[in-house]
């Protein structure tokens, strides 16, 4: 079986869920000129039904590794390719090394069918050996994971939302280091974090010659605690640091606050 062929083709059809469809592998045919072999539809439609099935308990284990970000942000062909990547991990077999390479491999043959090559390029690889073989940046924008491990330690079973939560591969130091070591003079680092570790990523900051430049903290909603921390310094840049106005994210209804609302490019009318 051509196995990548087929696990794009269930993705495609995991995308045409998100939009209501109830598609099967012989929708393929009309859909993308795919007509699957017996062993081929056979796998496309239990991992699509699959996915349908248990729908929800994904974009929980999604959501979960989620940082300063929503599920409901997510592009659905994002969204589709994690639905599939966390199904095979789960409820499959699939070991989870393979079920992350087919899903970087299905997210570059995406951007190779919209054309966007020259805006977007995925390097799938340790942090700390990719920036050696990468050109200087202007903007560096990190979402590492949040957890310090130690003896109290809630580790999922799952070894790779492990290392999605946990500094298991690589801690904050490393992250920040390998940030400097890729900035141009001048260039930019943002960061978001939890709150709590404020003060190890200003100290990290300087450390490495990344002057904290702009904090800003973010409340789920008004008289909440801080639950996000937003930073953002300069590589070799003079000191200087401003604390912005604090971002709410949702009113006392549930729904998006005006602000967050407008840097999802809606239209506010204040």
């Amino acid at each position: 079986m051509a196995r990548p062929i087929a696990r794009e083709a269930a993705m495609q059809l995991v995308f045409e869920q998100l939009f209501g469809g109830d598609a099967t592998a012989q929708t393929l045919v009309d859909l993308i000129d795919y007509n699957p072999n017996e062993k081929d539809s056979t796998y496309i439609d239990t991992v699509v039904g699959g996915v349908k099935e248990h729908a929800d308990e994904l974009d929980s284990e999604i959501s979960a590794c989620l940082r300063g970000w929503t599920l409901a942000r997510l592009s659905r062909v994002d969204l589709a390719i994690m639905r599939l990547a966390v199904y095979e991990m789960q409820y499959t077999g699939l070991p989870a090394a393979v079920a992350i390479n087919e899903a970087v491999e299905l997210a570059k043959r995406n951007i190779q069918m919209n054309d966007l090559e020259e805006q977007i390029e995925i390097i799938h690889g340790d942090i700390k050996e990719v920036v050696k073989n990468l050109p200087k940046a202007q903007l560096i924008v990190c979402n590492p994971p949040f957890f310090k491990v130690g003896e109290d330690s809630n580790l999922n079973e799952n070894e790779y939302l492990t290392i999605a939560r946990h500094e298991v591969k690589i801690d904050l130091e490393g992250i920040i280091s390998s940030a400097a070591y890729l900035l141009d003079n001048k260039g930019r680092f943002a960061i978001v974090h939890r709150p709590d570790r404020m003060i190890d990523i200003l100290n990290l900051m300087q450390k490495y010659d990344i002057e904290p430049k702009r904090i800003r903290f973010v409340y789920p909603k008004m008289n909440r605690e801080s639950h996000v921390l937003l930073v953002e310094g300069m590589y070799k840049g003079k000191k200087g640091i401003k604390i912005e106005s604090p971002l709410y994210a949702h009113n006392d209804d549930g729904s998006y606050s005006n602000e967050v609302r407008k840097m999802f490019g809606e239209k506010i009318d204040e």
